[in-house]
């Protein structure tokens, strides 16, 4: 390969003759381009292009924001999804709680107010289901005294 030949922008244009000083702009690798008049940061998009994160940071940068704040506020965003996430499991579980106990209390009055030769559990299942549903109600009367009196 011809050393005059370089790809284009690359700042190594020596069809000059001469290799561009350590004090010009440009000279080096090619990845930094001359610093225009007006701006302070320019990002080569071929450069950073690979780098995703790069590319960002650079854009924000070039835009004149605070990468601390734009950190603060991705931290946020984050934050946010993780208890949007957490809710949604939380409010998962709880209606599964409620559904068990829905067909618990529907399966305990069946066996209540039916003839024995309509019940479909046994005595010790019946038993498992009353003792579920019974320490469900406690449960939640003694959250609700304890909620009352801590408030």
């Amino acid at each position: 390969m011809d050393a005059s030949r370089t790809p284009e922008g690359s700042g190594n244009d020596f069809s000059s003759g001469s290799p561009p000083g350590p004090d010009s702009p440009g000279a080096g690798d090619g990845v930094f381009p001359p610093l225009s008049a007006g701006s302070v940061f320019s990002p080569q998009p071929a450069a950073v292009a690979a780098d995703s994160l790069a590319a960002s940071e650079a854009q924000i940068i070039a835009n004149g924001q605070d990468l601390n704040a734009e950190a603060q506020v991705k931290e946020h965003n984050r934050h946010q999804q993780f208890r949007g996430w957490l809710h949604l499991a939380a409010t998962a579980i709880f209606m599964a709680i409620m559904v068990g106990l829905f067909w618990g209390v529907l399966a305990y009055t069946w066996h209540i107010l039916m003839p024995e030769h309509w019940h479909y559990l046994t005595e010790k299942q019946l038993l498992v289901v009353e003792r579920a549903l019974l320490t469900a109600l406690f449960s939640s009367a003694l959250t609700g005294y304890v909620n009352k009196r801590m408030a």
